[in-house]
């Protein structure tokens, strides 16, 4: 039988075959360049680990000195807290001694119209030896030399007071002369005579 190739134009398709390389030529080069790459690929990953171990040991240090500044910082917190607590305290005790002073300041009392009764009442001729003032007394004690005076005196502080506790006159004497002591309680007192 004859063949006839109606397709001249076509080719016919070859088969490409590769070498074919015999390991018996290459002996010993076989086995080395696995051997080397594996060698190659430990030594890389090697160096690699240790650039990264190098590293985690650097973040290391940097994380434990950071660590060391908040502790120095949180010992300075706790320090200011304590102070704030103390302070606080002291701040407490200044408002309790602020509120007694207010208590202590709307039981003040105007002293001044008993001095300007005692002005008022006193004629010429009477001293004061000394006077104790409270919310509710007068204490009078002086001297004079005429006891008139003294009776004057007690007329005159009589207008402004309720009640006045009025101690005897003594007579005293000194290498100069003889003078009459007294004593005045006067309760009771009020402004209006001023």
């Amino acid at each position: 039988m004859i063949k006839i190739n109606l397709n001249p134009y076509k080719k016919k398709k070859t088969k490409v075959s590769l070498p074919k390389i015999k390991i018996e030529q290459f002996g010993e080069l076989v086995y080395f360049i696995p051997a080397a790459a594996v060698i190659i690929l430990t030594i890389t990953f090697t160096f690699y680990q240790s650039k990264i171990v190098n590293q985690l040991k650097s973040q290391k240090e940097t994380l434990l000195t950071e660590k060391r500044k908040y502790k120095v910082v949180e010992q300075k917190i706790n320090k200011l807290k304590n102070e704030y607590a103390s302070l606080k305290i002291v701040l407490d005790k200044i408002n309790i001694k602020k509120s007694i002073y207010k208590e202590f300041s709307k039981q003040k009392g105007d002293f001044t119209y008993y001095f300007k009764i005692i002005y008022n009442s006193m004629p010429d001729g009477i001293w004061l030896r000394s006077l104790y003032i409270s919310r509710e007394n007068i204490r009078l004690n002086g001297f004079s030399l005429n006891p008139l005076k003294i009776s004057e005196f007690y007329k005159n502080l009589n207008n402004y007071s309720a009640k006045i506790k009025f101690k005897s006159i003594e007579r005293k004497n000194n290498k100069l002369n003889s003078f009459y002591s007294f004593r005045f309680d006067a309760t009771g007192l009020n402004k209006e005579g001023l």
